[in-house]
């Protein structure tokens, strides 16, 4: 009688039964993995591509107007559009201020006869022009050939170049005054405007539009600050006749001025010395004082 065989027992490592298993959890995590890469490399990527597509600081298309974005310690931001097609002397002159940050950490100084003021003066009264010699310092662009403006880098005064003339009385137009000073400048918060400075002889305040607030809120920003107490007594800005005016907070700065929309073939290498001393100078450089700025006493 034959006996019959034992089946064959086959020992299964623990290794073996687990292999499909493990197999599949790599493939999961690899291509997990590969996504998370790639994901990585997309957001880098966008970090460094989307600022440079969306950057509209210069542009190259002709007859577009710049922008300023101006942003205050009290919240608020005031949008111009600068006319520099029509009024090319003045908004020259601005934008490069708001290019060497001149405004930024400045005050709006003044808020009467129907204006808000700004462009210069500092919370400790002094003006940036003539005082502060850690900003003038790093203007290093203030000498054309043997003429040197060192002492006074900002006491020059442009010609009137508007094209707007009948616009000074708009709320929102953005002016500076020619043949008195072009680093202050002036923003109208009415359309009953005086063109007299009080306690100033009565000289006429000849003003020349080269910009408009670009939207509503930014209109409506203006008209809010020129509604606000102001510093009669000097308390917080000692001057003879500015009068700053005054939020919660006291006196409102200027964070910043911003201005994008610039013609790039103009702006990449502008320099402004060589703009006011060029072969135009006559039509551009009214005069350029040798002494202290004479806008204005220091109590």
């Amino acid at each position: 009688m034959k006996r019959k065989k034992k089946p064959v027992e086959v020992e299964i490592q623990a290794a073996e039964v687990n292999d499909i298993p493990v197999k599949k959890n790599k493939t999961k995590n690899l291509v997990i993995a590969v996504i998370a890469c790639f994901l990585g490399l997309c957001i880098i990527a966008t970090g460094i591509i989307l600022p440079f597509v969306l950057n509209d600081e210069y542009t190259n298309e002709k007859g577009v107007n710049p922008y300023a974005v101006m942003k205050l310690s009290n919240g608020m931001t005031i949008n111009y559009e600068i006319w520099e097609n029509e009024c090319p002397i003045a908004a020259t002159n601005f934008i490069y201020l708001a290019e060497i940050g001149y405004f930024d950490g400045t005050i709006i100084f003044d808020s009467q006869n129907g204006w808000v003021r700004f462009g210069g003066w500092q919370d400790d009264s002094l003006h940036r022009g003539d005082d502060n010699k850690e900003f003038l310092a790093k203007i290093t662009d203030r000498k054309y050939g043997d003429s040197d403006y060192t002492n006074n880098k900002f006491g020059y005064r442009l010609k009137e170049d508007t094209a707007r003339s009948n616009y000074y009385d708009t709320v929102g137009v953005l002016s500076f005054c020619y043949e008195r000073s072009a680093t202050e400048f002036q923003v109208a918060a009415s359309s009953d405007l005086s063109l007299t400075i009080p306690n100033d002889d009565n000289q006429d305040w000849k003003v020349a539009p080269f910009g408009m607030a670009a939207d509503s809120e930014s209109i409506a920003n203006i008209v809010a600050i020129a509604a606000l107490n102001r510093d009669e007594t000097g308390e917080k800005f000692k001057h003879d006749y500015y009068r700053a005016p005054l939020d919660e907070d006291g006196l409102i700065k200027i964070e910043s001025v911003k201005v994008t929309k610039k013609n790039a073939d103009k702006w990449k290498k502008f320099s402004f010395m060589d703009y006011v001393k060029g072969e135009d100078s006559s039509k551009v450089l009214y005069s350029w004082y040798s002494t202290k700025r004479v806008t204005g006493t220091k109590r």
